[in-house]
C-alpha cells in the first residue's frame, strides 16, 4: 500500500470512527434526558421517565416537576433540584396534587412524611 493510500485508509478509518462516536453519544445524551435520578433508592439508578405521568409545576417556586406511575402508585417529585420519591402514594393524592392551587402547600399536607419507600416495595424500572 503506497502512502496516500493509508493516509485514505487512516481517513476513512477515522471518519467511521467519529461517525460512530457521534451516533452513540447522541444516543446517551437522548437517553440521559429521559432520566430521573432519585435520592435514596437503595442502589443509585436511573428512572426513565416514560413510565410516568408528568405534572408540569412550573408555576410553583418549591416543587420543579412530578411523576407519578399509577400502576405502582410510585412518584417522583422535584424538590429544589432534588428528586425524591414516595411509594404506595394512592391515585386519589396524586389527583389532588394534580389539581392544587398551591402544589407546595398540598404537598405539605397530603404527602411528606407519608409513603416512606422503606417501608414499601420500591418498583425496578430496568429493562
Amino acid at each position: 500500500m503506497n502512502q496516500r493510500s493509508a493516509r485514505l485508509s487512516r481517513n476513512a478509518f477515522f471518519l467511521s470512527l467519529c461517525s460512530l462516536i457521534s451516533v452513540n453519544l447522541t444516543s446517551i445524551i437522548a437517553r440521559a434526558e429521559n432520566l430521573l435520578i432519585v435520592k435514596y433508592r437503595d442502589t443509585p439508578v436511573d428512572v426513565d421517565k416514560s413510565y410516568f405521568e408528568y405534572l408540569d409545576t412550573s408555576r410553583s417556586s418549591f416543587i420543579g416537576g412530578a411523576w407519578y406511575d399509577q400502576s405502582q402508585q410510585y412518584m417522583i417529585i422535584q424538590l429544589q433540584g432534588t428528586n425524591y420519591h414516595y411509594c404506595g402514594l394512592p391515585n386519589s393524592t396524586w389527583s389532588q396534587l394534580k389539581s392544587a392551587h398551591s402544589f407546595g402547600t398540598t404537598y405539605n399536607q397530603l404527602i411528606k412524611g407519608r409513603f416512606d419507600c422503606r417501608l414499601g416495595i420500591v418498583p425496578n424500572y430496568r429493562d
